[in-house]
């Protein structure tokens, strides 16, 4: 009996021993590994500095195999992933891989923001050969030159050659806001109104509007004349005008600067009871 258990733990060593040493081979483009205290590197080379290092991890973390032809120098090109997204592409040392595990929950799940394209290749003059619809999710894998190859939501093979087409990847981020442009406005006045050790300006500006403007829209017109060239004042202030108002009069709106930025912003509702056109 004592023979027999020390003859099974003599075999379950040399099995252990026998997969340590083949899991590297194991690894092929299109798996994903969990790995452990790993460093992505730029290149796969044996003489690395610290500038080609693009990322360190410890915590358990998906890599997506892309290439496996380097690792008879003991390097593999990996995706190093994140719950939706890539986060870096790089080489990881083979070493790191020793103890990892497959994780059969591949691919990231992803749906446009708008209609788009499914091409033949990862190239916008690629033929069509399909299209996905606004919020359609599929699953989205193999990322190379910031293309995905796409697949069924509901496909559970890895193998690029399953793969529906692939999409342009930055499609799948929600679309830049563009900043709204800022009021019209005329400068009409500068006054330096400096004293004792206090250099202090004024401008008196006229927006050219139809209707009321919001507290942002004037805010963002007073930070960029404030920017612009006026920031080494220790008093810098704004009076806004709205249009047909007398800018010798009481102004709707009054920005206050000091160097570190915005001190202060009011608006003057009585200024409007002067202009019918204004008056709420």
């Amino acid at each position: 009996m004592k023979t027999s258990l020390k003859l099974l733990s003599i075999i379950a060593i040399i099995l252990s021993l026998w997969n340590c040493g083949k899991t590297n081979t194991e690894l092929l483009p299109g798996e994903v590994w969990i790995i452990n205290n790993f460093e992505v590197f730029k290149i796969p080379s044996k003489q690395l500095a610290d500038s080609d290092r693009i990322l360190q991890k410890r915590l358990n973390t998906k890599a997506e195999i892309l290439d496996s032809k380097d690792n008879t120098q003991g390097w593999y090109k990996v995706n190093i992933l994140s719950d939706s997204s890539v986060i870096t592409t790089g080489w990881v040392e083979s070493r790191h891989f020793i103890r990892a595990s497959k994780t059969t929950n591949w691919g990231l799940i992803k749906s446009p923001y708008g209609g788009v394209n499914i091409r033949e290749e990862r190239d916008t003059t690629s033929p069509i050969v399909s299209k996905l619809e606004k919020g359609q999710k599929i699953k989205a894998f193999y990322y190379e030159n910031n293309w995905f190859a796409v697949f069924n939501i509901e496909d559970t093979t890895i193998g690029e050659s399953k793969a529906l087409g692939y999409v342009y990847a930055p499609l799948f981020s929600p679309p830049k806001k563009t900043a709204k442009p800022l009021l019209p406005y005329t400068i009409v006045k500068k006054e330096d109104h400096s004293y004792y050790n206090t250099p202090r300006m004024t401008y008196r500006v006229m927006l050219s509007v139809d209707k009321l403007p919001s507290e942002h829209q004037m805010k963002q017109v007073a930070s960029k004349l404030w920017k612009n060239g006026n920031t080494k004042w220790k008093e810098f202030t704004i009076f806004f005008y709205l249009t047909g108002m007398a800018t010798d009069d009481i102004a709707y709106g009054i920005a206050n600067f000091t160097p570190r930025g915005l001190d202060s912003f009011n608006i003057n509702d009585f200024a409007l009871q002067f202009y019918p056109k204004w008056k709420k």
